[in-house]
């Protein structure tokens, strides 16, 4: 489950030794006015950003507010962003940052979590209920140690029993997170091609050749089934490349089709 992750029993249970090493500090995010810190999972590689504060409940529009007074909030965009340039941060500062964690209330379940695991391209967890992050002197008032860690849920013998209740009946998935990852749809080689030949042909062409080549593409364009047809596509591509002294978005143009000419029966 990840560093700094317990529950309140096994807090109580602990040597400050132990609670030094198996709790955490929070940094402070002092334009947006969220809270963050660092963790190694224990099923990912590299470091784990997490990022501390709340969330809107499943059905309404997500935004994002950190635990702590005069936030500004985020929408859905300002905050994929806020998190994009935090990374880029880090990971300049030296960190291996791998993956991310919301530790606010259904963070998964919302949507929060996956939105921002396509945004970054890295697994996100996502909180499927409630959750909270706990400060240790709560529950070790004789103790001067002022860490802090997200409550695990499961054992609720500290918890009043309208709490308990509460939980039982209308959270039943508190403390539980599961991983987002990147769901971002990759572009079919051939509507790439497609695409990026028809934006060239709409361009104005120098020369009666210009506009027979345009003819010739725009009629392959509406049908680019690449079989022994296509063969006679990059015949005549090549030998209008070998030919003409093309412009500079002709070259370019160019050297898309000589990647492509290579390949064959590309459906």
């Amino acid at each position: 489950m990840g560093q700094y992750r317990h529950t309140i029993s096994n807090i109580m249970a602990m040597t400050d030794d132990e609670v030094i090493q198996k709790t955490t500090e929070v940094n402070f995010h002092q334009e947006k006015r969220f809270h963050y810190f660092l963790d190694k999972p224990k099923h990912k590689v590299g470091y784990r950003l997490n990022i501390v504060g709340h969330t809107s409940p499943v059905g309404q529009e997500i935004l994002f507010v950190g635990s702590c007074q005069y936030n500004p909030g985020m929408n859905l965009n300002d905050f994929c962003e806020t998190i994009k340039a935090l990374l880029t941060d880090i990971k300049n500062r030296g960190q291996n940052i791998q993956s991310v964690r919301i530790v606010a209330c259904h963070s998964g379940t919302n949507g929060l979590a996956q939105a921002l695991a396509n945004h970054i391209n890295m697994p996100v967890k996502g909180s499927l209920g409630g959750t909270r992050i706990c400060l240790t002197t709560e529950y070790r008032p004789m103790s001067n140690i002022s860490r802090y860690f997200i409550d695990k849920g499961g054992d609720r013998s500290h918890s009043s029993q309208e709490e308990r209740d509460r939980q039982e009946r209308h959270d039943p998935h508190y403390g539980m997170y599961r991983w987002y990852n990147p769901q971002i749809q990759s572009l079919d080689s051939d509507s790439e091609f497609g695409e990026f030949v028809n934006q060239l042909a709409q361009r104005p062409q120098p020369s009666d050749s210009g506009r027979e080549f345009d003819e010739f593409v725009n009629q392959r364009v509406q049908r680019l089934q690449r079989s022994d047809s296509g063969r006679e596509f990059d015949e005549f591509v090549n030998q209008r490349t070998q030919r003409l002294q093309r412009s500079d978005s002709s070259r370019e143009f160019d050297v898309f089709v000589s990647q492509r000419i290579p390949r064959k029966n590309c459906r």
